[in-house]
């Protein structure tokens, strides 16, 4: 039976949405999606989320390989954030899954910057039963290491567990694994797979 609901939280429990946060700084919709690109799609990001390089790194990194854009670029390291507000929708169905006795866990490729501000400004990490954050053990999804890390530390079955991400390859790492994994567009649509899901494995 399902006992354990993990949840990513970019675009899960926070939102993550760049462009459209950062259009209202760069009102030329070509540029700031140029910027936003230039930062967030750059291999240089995922090693940050991996806890390789600090924000120190970024800005040096950054200001050397888009000099041209380095003034925008700074801005948006300097802000970007405030950018993750909460999903109220997300949220309200994580403490209802936590008060009908599920476990819930974090699960994220996530910066130190990030994980220190959402720990800070959000309420979901008080509620978790525990979490696996790719900058502690430099591992990001969808390395099949970031997931056994998981169950190992806190001893859980994959097959009891239903994961929550906005990404389909990491949706396909955690299935080879054996875990539930339902690809977040929406919590309206993920609480209806995760239902079926829980009576599906109810009824086994």
């Amino acid at each position: 039976m399902i006992k354990n609901m993990i949840f990513d939280i970019g675009n899960v429990l926070v939102t993550f949405y760049p462009k459209a946060y950062f259009s209202q700084n760069f009102p030329d919709e070509i540029q700031c999606a140029r910027i936003c690109e230039e930062v967030f799609a750059d291999e240089v990001w995922q090693l940050y989320d991996q806890g390789i390089y600090d924000k120190g790194d970024l800005s040096q990194i950054y200001k050397e390989k888009y000099p041209q854009d380095w003034q925008e670029i700074s801005y948006v390291l300097e802000h970007w954030l405030s950018l993750m507000q909460l999903k109220e929708d997300t949220f309200a169905y994580v403490q209802a899954m936590k008060n009908q006795g599920y476990k819930i866990y974090l699960l994220s490729n996530i910066s130190i910057d990030s994980a220190a501000y959402l720990k800070a400004a959000m309420p979901f990490f008080k509620v978790a039963d525990g979490a696996v954050l790719s900058y502690e053990i430099k591992v990001n999804k969808p390395n099949r290491k970031i997931f056994e890390a998981l169950f190992q530390r806190y001893q859980l079955q994959a097959q009891e567990c239903i994961f929550f991400d906005d990404l389909p390859q990491n949706i396909a790492a955690a299935n080879a694994l054996g875990m539930h994994g339902i690809v977040f567009e929406n919590m309206t649509q993920a609480a209806k797979e995760a239902a079926d899901i829980i009576e599906r494995e109810r009824l086994c």
